[in-house]
């Protein structure tokens, strides 16, 4: 773990004009926005890293697009000098929630950001109305014309990502329809991996895949729905590992080096400051911790991918292994529903439906089986009381 890097992150902006109901992100951080800028020192400790030669640079806020400058001005600063010294190819990615899509397009046109490795958040047709909490500027209609821009567009391949949450899963299907019919190309829904999903949320979820399923079916409409191709995907040994720790850093605004974005916004496991390097003795402490098996019955779990993220499992648990077990039916739901309509939808997507190992670097990794050691985070997701009582 950490031998190379093949991913990069680094909070250059907090500020954000929404208010998500699942948010993990801290209040004070949003409405009195940090900025990075120390350039030079992230430079050089960059500089000093073992990186692969294609590198994901994501800018992380907030909400990058209401600081756009500060992309081209890290970029110039940094990123552009290392290639000019060194053989590495960086793309830039950001996560944005749609506000400002003309801004993500302007971006695009000027290849600043790579639309391919950038993502949208959309929680459906009333996404404004029922989750997201925004002021009356974006309404449910603001972002439904987001969404046919995005997909008349060049980018129509610009993935859109809908969470899974009790205010919107009743139009889950129609929200996807609405995609669908309007070009999208790319798109998919993520659980929150704080919440409490129900029985009746996972039931009302399996409906509305179905129905997902079947409209594709009856439209013959070929996409990156990575959801759906994911369940092709062979069962890893260790399939219950995170796909980006152990090969990316998180870099907040005053230089603090972590693991990943979640545990950097919890100030949970730093690793040192670019200003002095990583600790050595804390990243090993941090790689232990992590090679421990999970408490959860992950030897007899048919689950292709868990997904259920450790760093919040490290900040709200206790423990990068004490699991919420919030996914555990959401996932049998969806190999259930694939596997139901799997030969109707290979001859759709026989381009992309190929078997592949989603953890190509699982396999690598050793993991020993102990007791989990409790620990008090002093931040928490300031929403976790309400995303635990969801119904």
């Amino acid at each position: 773990m950490f031998e190379k890097l093949n991913r990069i992150a680094i909070k250059l902006y907090s500020g954000c004009n929404m208010n998500c109901s699942y948010c993990f992100q801290k209040y004070s951080d949003k409405y009195s926005p940090k900025e990075f800028q120390d350039y030079e020192s992230l430079y050089t400790f960059l500089k000093s890293c073992e990186i692969e030669e294609n590198v994901i640079v994501t800018f992380c806020g907030g909400e990058m697009t209401l600081r756009p400058d500060l992309i081209i001005k890290c970029q110039n600063k940094v990123f552009k000098k290392l290639e000019r010294q060194f053989d590495v190819k960086f793309e830039y990615a950001i996560i944005s929630n749609g506000t400002n899509i003309d801004i993500m397009f302007d971006l695009f046109d000027k290849r600043v950001l790579n639309h391919k490795c950038c993502n949208v958040s959309w929680d459906g047709l009333y996404s404004s109305s029922l989750s997201r909490h925004t002021s009356e500027q974006f309404s449910d209609d603001y972002f439904k014309n987001v969404i046919t821009k995005i997909g008349s567009s060049d980018y129509n391949d610009l993935t859109i990502v809908h969470s899974l949450n009790p205010s919107t899963i009743d139009y889950l299907f129609d929200s996807f329809k609405f995609m669908i019919d309007n070009g999208c190309k790319s798109f998919g829904y993520y659980p929150i991996h704080e919440a409490n999903y129900t029985t009746d949320f996972c039931k009302k979820f399996e409906n509305e895949l179905i129905k997902i399923y079947q409209y594709i079916i009856d439209t013959r409409y070929e996409s990156n729905f990575y959801n759906l191709l994911m369940m092709n995907y062979k069962q890893d040994e260790n399939y219950f590992t995170c796909t980006k720790l152990g090969h990316n850093y998180y870099i907040n605004p005053q230089g603090n080096i972590y693991p990943c974005i979640y545990l950097g916004d919890h100030n949970a496991y730093c690793l040192g400051n670019i200003k002095t390097g990583v600790n050595k003795e804390l990243q090993d402490k941090f790689i232990n911790d992590y090679l421990i098996y999970p408490d959860c019955d992950y030897e007899n779990c048919k689950c292709k991918v868990c997904g259920e993220c450790n760093a919040a499992c490290y900040v709200n648990n206790g423990n990068l292994n004490k699991k919420f077990k919030n996914l555990c039916e959401i996932r049998t739901i969806e190999q259930g529903v694939y596997d139901r309509f799997k030969e109707l939808l290979i001859p759709i997507f026989k381009r992309s439906l190929k078997e592949e190992d989603v953890i190509k670097n699982a396999q690598k990794l050793l993991f020993k089986k102990c007791d989990l050691e409790i620990v008090s985070n002093i931040s928490k997701q300031p929403h976790i009381e309400e995303l635990r009582n969801w119904k």
